[in-house]
């Protein structure tokens, strides 16, 4: 073989090479051009940002103002209503022993929480922050008593919360499913609890609008739930069966140790009255719409939760009620015959709209923590076109799965009912600490201690 054949064999060889080298240069070329233009064109985005002098929010990546009056109080009401309503009515009665003292706590806890909810809405004025006690506590007493408020709420409080809502939730779904089964198969529970999450967290990542659409109209189907109760109960008065009310006082305990216990177990009905301030950056006109929709719904909430129990007196008896597992399923088989089914799908409605609830206020929290700090900076990003903090959402999802398999309801609950009162704690230490410390804060409304009433 020749030379002159070598090269032409070199020539035929290094053209395919030297057609790819150039093509490689050309999308090089192009890549680099293309970047630099994305870099300037968001250098231009960035001059468009709105600045101290600038009225423009356009550009703003922020949390949109998108809830009004009515949203925040269907937001609160289907926070309070989950399960308590319809399962704490037998531990009421145990330890108040009769329908009089029963009732009186029930209505006593309302005013308790109307109290406590107020006070609340004054911190959530005069701190124009989301993430409700987390908030507060930072603004009063700084990062670290925030910080370890944060963890013990994060890290045991709202997962344990997220595991009790939601594997009760999985147990009335597919109690009709497994009929001859004392309960539903373990994994069977926490596999569907596990998809309500996940299925939850991707109706909150979509939109804001969207995520208060689905609260109202689970608020609207638990309050349908309770007024079919209070319903039933009204017919029973009316045609004269009242004799469980003979005993109106009979049973009457005063031991203060049995009261305590009593309120304790209808204070956990009224859970959720201040996962409103955890969005107020959301709310319109939040000086106004943050402490109406509080007031209204937890008046609501306690008007409707007294109205249920005189219905179920009016079926049940005392003993009945304490002995019932489940009160409103026990209500609905005595009363409603072939579609006693449907109290257990309102029950799983109930806690199912409650998780819900607890998904939109728990995610803000653990956003407004990454932006102050206290949490990865990626925890505090919103996505760009739905405005929603979809890896706060995430993650508090992902931070609920090991609490799932626990084997039990009660080992979970001595974790969410410490983590509550160590957050209930430093909430109300924060209230009167920023009272004295800056009394002279604005407070857009403000509650008279002395008379426990709201003064503007």
């Amino acid at each position: 073989m020749t030379s002159l054949e070598n090269g032409d064999r070199k020539e035929e060889v290094s053209a395919p090479l030297n057609i790819l080298s150039q093509w490689r240069i050309k999308v090089r070329s192009y890549v680099q051009s293309r970047t630099f233009l994305n870099i300037r064109n968001s250098n231009k985005n960035e001059q468009k940002l709105p600045t101290k002098n600038s009225s423009s929010t356009q550009d703003l990546v922020a949390f949109k103002k998108e809830l009004n009056l009515l949203d925040g109080v269907a937001f609160s009401i289907g926070c309070m209503i989950g399960s308590g309503i319809f399962v704490s009515p037998g531990s009421v009665v145990k330890y108040s022993g009769s329908i009089a003292m029963s009732l009186i706590v029930w209505v006593a806890t309302g005013l308790m929480t109307m109290m406590g909810a107020m006070c609340y809405a004054e911190l959530g004025t005069s701190v124009p922050k989301s993430g409700g006690s987390y908030a507060y506590v930072l603004e009063a007493f700084g990062p670290v008593p925030a910080f370890l408020l944060l963890w013990n709420t994060i890290i045991i409080g709202l997962p344990a919360s997220y595991a009790i809502i939601s594997m009760t939730f999985a147990n009335y779904l597919l109690q009709p499913l497994f009929p001859d089964c004392d309960a539903p198969p373990f994994g069977a529970v926490r596999l569907t609890a596990l998809a309500t999450l996940w299925f939850l967290a991707f109706i909150n990542c979509i939109g804001v609008k969207l995520g208060t659409r689905v609260q109202d109209l689970l608020t609207l189907l638990k309050l349908l739930a309770l007024v079919i109760i209070v319903a039933v109960g009204i017919h029973h008065v009316v045609y004269g069966r009242t004799r469980n009310y003979d005993s109106f006082f009979d049973g009457t305990i005063t031991d203060p140790t049995s009261i305590a216990t009593a309120f304790y177990a209808s204070s956990f009905a009224y859970a959720g009255w201040g996962n409103l301030n955890t969005i107020s950056e959301e709310l319109k006109n939040p000086t106004r719409n943050l402490p109406w929709a509080i007031a209204i719904s937890v008046t609501t909430v306690t008007i409707i939760y007294a109205l249920t129990n005189m219905a179920y007196f009016a079926v049940l008896t005392s003993e009945e009620i304490e002995s019932s597992g489940a009160v409103a399923v026990t209500f609905g088989n005595r009363t409603l015959g072939a579609i006693a089914w449907i109290i257990s799908l309102f029950v799983a409605i109930s806690t199912f709209g409650a998780m819900h609830g607890k998904i939109i206020a728990n995610s803000r929290v653990l956003y407004v923590a990454a932006r102050e700090g206290h949490f990865p900076k990626y925890l505090a990003l919103l996505h760009v076109n739905n405005h929603t903090p979809v890896p706060a959402i995430i993650s508090v999802v992902l931070m609920s799965i090991p609490m799932l398999m626990a084997p039990d309801f009660i080992s979970i609950l001595s974790y969410t009912t410490f983590s509550k009162c160590i957050m209930s704690i430093l909430s109300t230490g924060a209230f009167f600490w920023l009272r004295y410390k800056q009394p002279e804060r604005p407070r857009p409304i403000k509650v008279c201690l002395s008379e426990h009433s709201l003064t503007h």
